[in-house]
């Protein structure tokens, strides 16, 4: 007979911690409910680590969007309400870094870029993301600025080089 009082004393023992687990589960899940439903929040760190980060509209499409590269690469992109890509910004592992910016209709129309080596320039294209004004600077010290016509020739240069000489504007008639 004890023995069936040693059992039943047991249950007993494992209902009240199963009434205890089962109540602390649902204040858990209550809360993580609660806070679920709250539409604004705020956090603050000091560090995060990630290989990508994404900001998202309020239907969940990525707006700006983070990430790096195995190879060593990184870049933010940034789009438009219509998923329609509008802004890159890269660093590549061999030290080069660019930024594009793209129109409506995804067309890059304007580009800064500097070279591992110390070069650097920009470019603005028209619809047809054919260069029509480019401008660049040298590791040597050379300008260069220039304006193409709608096939991509050059049509007017100016620059000056590293040693003070101007090379006078020039014009091609072809």
């Amino acid at each position: 007979m004890e023995n069936i009082q040693d059992q039943i004393q047991a249950l007993q023992t494992s209902v009240r911690r199963q009434r205890f687990a089962i109540v602390a589960l649902a204040i858990v899940a209550l809360a993580g409910l609660l806070g679920k439903g709250s539409t604004t929040g705020d956090a603050t760190f000091d560090t995060i680590t990630c290989k990508e980060w994404k900001v998202v509209d309020k239907d969940g499409k990525g707006r700006i969007i983070a990430r790096t590269t195995a190879d060593g690469d990184a870049a933010t992109v940034w789009y438009d309400q219509n998923g329609k890509l509008r802004h890159l910004v890269a660093t590549m592992r061999d030290g080069s870094a660019t930024m594009t910016m793209f129109d409506y209709f995804e067309k890059s129309r304007f580009s800064a870029s500097t070279a591992a080596n110390g070069d650097a320039g920009m470019i603005w294209s028209d619809t047809n993301e054919t260069a029509r004004i480019s401008c660049s600077t040298t590791s040597q010290g050379h300008a260069v600025l220039g304006w193409l016509d709608k096939y991509g020739k050059s049509r007017f240069t100016a620059a000056t080089m590293s040693d003070g000489i101007v090379v006078y504007p020039t014009k091609s008639g072809d």
